[in-house]
């Protein structure tokens, strides 16, 4: 083995470690996905919440911040001709539910790119678990591209430049690793903290 060929190795190594404890950092200070898994009773929530738009056979649903895809597999089973589609930015939450799409043979279409190059053109339900950070100026973006009559779900937050039409008061039972998705204050200023709220604001564009 010559020095480029371990050169190389090393540098695949230490990226795989660097991404691994972003990720371990982010779960135990921070509470981040993959490891949050969303509840099976909210899925239902959500999925009877869709229900009641009565869409047509063939309808687009995205799931934007989708982790590993809960909201999306719950649709599907009701729904199979639906077209869904995950969009997730961070790696291992990728890598989790691209695969958990390949070993469960579902037509999931789970891909990782920029929140702001995402076409949402052709979707009828868009379901978003995204911090309020990453919502801002996500308005704009909604109402250019969304077809008139879509339906916008988004957890924990208001969008703001939106006005919501419903509310959807999640659940409040307690998951049994609840307690590992907890805000941690020891890296985050409280005054820049946002508060997730147990609710799911629904609009209409």
């Amino acid at each position: 083995m010559n020095k480029w060929e371990i050169l190389g190795y090393s540098a695949v190594f230490y990226a795989v470690v660097f991404i691994i404890t972003k990720q371990l950092f982010n779960f135990i200070f921070r509470g981040f996905a993959p490891f949050t898994v969303s509840r099976p009773w909210v899925l239902a929530q959500l999925s009877e919440e869709v229900e009641s738009y009565n869409l047509r056979p063939g309808s687009v649903v995205y799931s934007i911040g989708t982790g590993r895809s809960g909201f999306l597999h719950a649709i599907e089973k009701k729904h199979p001709t639906f077209e869904c589609v995950g969009i997730e930015r961070d790696v291992l939450p990728f890598i989790l539910s691209y695969l958990q799409a390949v070993v469960q043979r579902t037509k999931i279409k789970v891909r990782r790119v920029d929140l702001r190059r995402i076409d949402v053109s052709k979707a009828d339900v868009v379901y978003i678990k995204l911090d309020l950070s990453e919502l801002r100026g996500l308005d704009k973006k909604l109402k250019f591209e969304c077809k008139p009559g879509a339906k916008i779900l988004s957890n924990g937050f208001v969008i703001p430049g939106l006005n919501y039409k419903k509310i959807i008061e999640l659940d409040s039972r307690k998951g049994r690793f609840s307690f590992l998705a907890k805000d941690r204050e020891l890296f985050k200023a409280s005054s820049k903290k946002s508060k997730k709220q147990n609710k799911v604001y629904v609009y209409e564009i």
